[in-house]
């Protein structure tokens, strides 16, 4: 479990829709809006050797699951298309930030700890 600073920024128009402390992220399976559950525990895609806290389970817990996402078996990850109903543009997405570090694998493989800040930003 984490303890982590979650952040969620439409950066087309500067507005924060989240900027809150998310208690007792854990690892497990998660599911978009919608969407059928898939497992989000930072071994997706050999990406570590053992399971933990990951920013999508950040995302999923500080949102109560209001974030939508297109999961891809072959990336064992999902690419996200809304949170808390902001729909991410035609020429934009919401990329994920770690410790103001931009991640370059997906968000069920970026592990977390606790006191890490987790940041999804719409940009272009």
């Amino acid at each position: 479990m984490a303890t982590v600073n979650l952040r969620i920024v439409n950066a087309m128009n500067g507005m924060t829709l989240c900027d809150d402390n998310v208690d007792d992220v854990k690892y497990g399976k998660v599911e978009s809006k919608g969407g059928d559950p898939h497992e989000c525990d930072g071994t997706n895609n050999n990406e570590n050797p053992f399971p933990g806290p990951t920013c999508t389970n950040a995302l999923h817990k500080g949102t109560n699951g209001n974030w939508v996402g297109v999961y891809y078996p072959n990336m064992e990850d999902f690419l996200i298309k809304e949170i808390l109903d902001v729909r991410a543009g035609d020429n934009t997405y919401w990329s994920i930030w770690l410790n103001y570090k931009y991640v370059t694998v997906g968000g069920c493989q970026a592990q977390i700890k606790n006191h890490d800040s987790v940041l999804h930003q719409e940009k272009s």
